[in-house]
């Protein structure tokens, strides 16, 4: 039994015995004793009755002597029988006391969450284990007692074993010493052992009490953590940055070997300030000192010395404090990451901003300066223009018109200058923008090739007009972007060409998802271009050569202009030629598809004609030759015209009279065009408020049409004035303005048969059905429906697109937007506007198209 004990077991049974021994001698003792007493006094009282007897003659001495030695024998033999029975019962109880402490040892032993065995010192086998360790290893019983304890232990482990067998036998005691042993399937249990001798009398060991406890959990937590580790420091190692740390007081105890290269440091020596620009040092001291007073992350962008060249490059530093579970601070983890890089691109980029600011201020400065320019040129060459024109209109002599067709020749080619450098202007600013329609290409092509034919003639030049219907009717694309590098072609060809033809050749190359891919070649047989200038032809200020330049005037600036702008249309140019054979420039580019259905459009003449009927014009300009040029032309063109110098007269007029559309220039006294049409279109009930007002002015840089349009005005020409646009803006705006007309005529394109009937009754429902459009359109916005709003808005501008009502249509779409974002603020102003509209495109729809 005392073999299954360890050392600590053995101890608590001994203790328990001898419990239970010094209770049962201290029992027994007791009970001697208390019988001597019983038996002292029994004897003193036949003592006593001997004496009476013997004093009172009753018996003799000898038989008083007998009879107490009697009564003493009996007494002795009483309580000699009651100390054996309560022996026999202590020892009872002994055995009971041993055997139950026995067996709360024995369960205790087996049930240990320790291993505990014996190991034999001479033979090395075991000789007694508990359950525990059967547990654990999987082993029976039969299979590890009388086992070599060597054979219980891992390979890896045996060699220490026999170093502690040498230990163990010298001091006869092992404390935790960490082993691992061998389970049943192979696997191995990590385990820290202790160990005690049971030696004989003389003091020889005869067999040890171990016991294993199983520290596996620790041991992998312990692997696991050194594989973290490992990991971390691999990690640190590996990171582009500086890792570093601290303790609590800030002195730094780790460093990464990136910094230690960098610094030339080990964290013992480093002083981290020290590598520090000194320009950086007084904010990364005060940074630090501020997050270590408040426990915060310190963050600093500073500068740090490299230790094997001297330079400095830049550094963002962050640090975090770690804190134990009290909340203390106990080390201060940090990085520093290198940002020379983006600290260059940074300041390259901020270079860059500024450089650009700088660019865009002067783009502005010089797009205020051509504005200024182009306004003060034009405004008197727009007299010079009109006078000549209205002079060689004139029953002047021979000589006369000469003289008339040489000022109106010289003012031409001032105002192609001015809107060639204008051009030029918006094109390097970026902003010239192309304006994408539909338009009619032969059309465009046509009129090109009549008004060169007439040049030509009159130089005594052929014209030939060469694949015409090869193109496509209707495209989309910029036709006055394009017109103006035909144009410029066309007149380089008529320029540079004393005799022979000038060829306009079309080709049509198929089609893409792109659109149409055409291709346009202006050839001639003029004086050629040297091939040394070739290259530098399309250079602004660039003609052949200087001697060109002088005899053929110009400034260069067209084919340069021609280039960027087929640029812009994703389009390209070239040119071929040869010195006194001629040149042909090719122009590539690709025009978008029409969404409307191809149709023959009645061809636009320049022939001037007087309206149908008199139409009274508004003039406002405060300089006195554009009143009288407008006013000329106006009449010329069969109008009444009353001219105004300023915005107050206009009011005042349009308050006094009736008049058919306004011509308003934008810069007057006392209140200029701008704020007069902002006022005009303010005034919602006045009869005056929807009347075309078409700005005048000789400001064409880039976003006047904007500013114009913007400000309430409905169209837009530059100054100088040609009477053939005015006619086009008439026509349009005293016609057209309120309803286009154009959208009705393609009905006779489907039948031309039904057309008027058709017409008619498209005309019938929608004046019929507008009214009530309108009512509804009117309740809405009172209960603020804006569901409602946005599908009755819808409903009249899908009617009106029909019938060309645009004014209608650009109306419903605000309302039908305000609806749809459910923001209604503004639109009774919008209704009312409406309401009005519809009662003038009524009118015009009662009264039919134009004639």
């Amino acid at each position: 039994m005392s073999e299954r004990k360890s050392s600590a077991e053995a101890s608590e049974q001994a203790t328990a015995t001898l419990q239970t021994i010094r209770w049962a001698a201290n029992t027994l003792r007791t009970e001697i004793l208390r019988q001597m007493r019983r038996l002292t006094v029994v004897n003193l009282i036949a003592a006593g009755v001997c004496f009476f007897a013997h004093e009172a003659k009753l018996i003799s001495f000898t038989s008083a002597l007998v009879g107490f030695a009697a009564c003493g024998a009996v007494s002795i033999f009483l309580i000699s029988r009651e100390l054996v029975r309560r022996l026999s019962f202590l020892e009872g109880e002994v055995s009971r006391k041993v055997a139950e402490r026995e067996s709360i040892y024995f369960d205790l032993y087996d049930n240990s969450p320790e291993m505990h065995l014996s190991v034999d010192s001479k033979t090395g086998k075991v000789i007694q284990c508990n359950k525990t360790l059967l547990s654990l290893t999987g082993y029976e019983e039969s299979e590890v007692k009388g086992r070599a304890i060597y054979d219980l232990y891992h390979p890896n482990s045996r060699e220490k074993v026999r170093s502690l067998f040498t230990k163990f036998l010298a001091t006869g005691r092992l404390h935790d010493e960490e082993l691992q042993i061998l389970r049943k399937d192979g696997s191995s249990l990590d385990i820290s052992l202790n160990s005690t001798s049971v030696r004989d009398a003389e003091g020889n060991i005869l067999h040890s009490r171990s016991s294993w406890r199983d520290i596996s959990k620790r041991k992998q937590a312990e692997r696991e953590l050194e594989a973290s580790k490992a990991q971390f420091q691999t990690l640190v190692e590996t990171l582009p940055q500086f890792v570093w740390a601290t303790n609590a007081s800030g002195q730094m105890e780790f460093a990464n070997k990136k910094w230690l290269e960098y610094s030339g440091m080990s964290p013992s020596e480093t002083d981290a300030i020290e590598n520090v620009h000194p320009e950086d040092r007084d904010l990364v001291q005060r940074v630090w000192e501020d997050s270590f007073k408040t426990g915060t992350p310190f963050e600093a962008e500073y500068r740090l010395k490299n230790a094997n060249d001297g330079t400095y490059r830049w550094f963002l530093g962050r640090s975090i404090p770690i804190r134990n579970p009290g909340g203390a601070i106990v080390r201060w983890l940090g990085t520093s990451t290198d940002i020379e890089e983006s600290k260059r691109a940074k300041e390259e980029q901020t270079n860059a901003l500024i450089r650009e600011r700088s660019a865009e201020e002067s783009s502005r400065v010089k797009s205020e300066f051509l504005a200024m320019i182009s306004h003060e040129i034009r405004t008197p060459l727009n007299t010079v223009v009109a006078m000549s024109e209205l002079l060689t209109r004139a029953n002047l002599g021979p000589n006369e018109t000469e003289y008339a067709k040489a000022i109106q020749g010289s003012t031409e080619v001032l105002l192609a200058l001015i809107n060639d450098i204008l051009d030029l202007s918006k094109i390097e600013s970026g902003k010239m923008e192309l304006d994408l329609v539909e338009f009619n290409l032969r059309e465009l092509v046509l009129e090109l090739s009549q008004e060169t034919r007439l040049s030509a003639a009159n130089k005594g030049l052929d014209f030939v007009l060469d694949g015409l219907g090869q193109l496509p009717e209707m495209v989309q694309g910029d036709p006055l972007r394009l017109r103006q590098i035909l144009s410029n072609l066309l007149g380089n060809a008529l320029k540079f060409t004393k005799q022979g033809q000038i060829t306009l050749r079309s080709m049509y190359e198929g089609s893409t998802r792109g659109g149409h891919r055409l291709k346009f070649e202006v050839v001639d047989t003029g004086i050629g271009i040297d091939p040394t200038t070739l290259p530098k032809l399309f250079s602004p200020f660039t003609q052949a050569d200087s001697s060109t330049t002088r005899r053929y005037g110009g400034t260069g600036l067209g084919l340069s202009i021609c280039k960027k702008l087929l640029q812009m249309m994703k389009g390209t140019i070239r040119v071929d030629s040869e010195v006194g054979r001629g040149t042909k420039f090719e122009v590539s580019l690709t025009l978008g598809i029409s969404q409307k259905q191809s149709k023959a459009i009645e061809s636009a003449t320049r022939r001037l004609k007087r309206l149908d009927s008199v139409a009274r014009i508004l003039v406002a300009d405060d300089v006195p030759t554009n009143q009288m040029v407008l006013n000329l032309f106006l009449k010329e063109l069969g109008c009444e015209v009353v001219c105004v110098a300023n915005g107050l007269e206009v009011l005042r007029e349009l308050e006094g009279g009736k008049f058919d559309l306004v011509f308003m220039d934008c810069f007057m006294p006392e209140k200029d065009g701008y704020e007069t049409t902002r006022e005009i279109r303010q005034r919602a009930r006045e009869a005056f408020h929807d009347i075309p007002i078409i700005a005048v002015t000789a400001n064409a840089a880039d976003g006047e049409r904007e500013k114009c349009l913007d400000a309430g005005m409905n169209d837009f020409i530059t100054k100088p004035v040609q009477i053939s646009e005015l006619q086009t803006k008439l026509n349009y705006w005293l016609h057209h303005g309120i309803v286009d007309w154009s959208v009705l005529n393609e009905l006779k394109l489907i039948d031309p048969a039904s057309f008027e009937s058709t017409a008619r009754e498209l005309i019938d429902v929608y004046l019929a059905r507008g009214p009530e459009r309108m009512a509804r359109i009117e309740e809405a916005v009172a209960s603020k429906n804006a569901k409602e709003l946005q599908r009755q808005a819808h409903a009249l501008k899908s009617a009106s697109a029909y019938l060309g009502t645009k004014r209608i249509q650009k109306l419903c779409r605000r309302l039908e937007e305000a609806g749809a974002s459910d923001a209604l603020e503004g639109t009774p102003l919008v209704v009312a506007e409406l309401i009005h509209e519809f009662a003038l495109a009524a009118s015009h729809l009662r009264s039919g198209p134009p004639r």
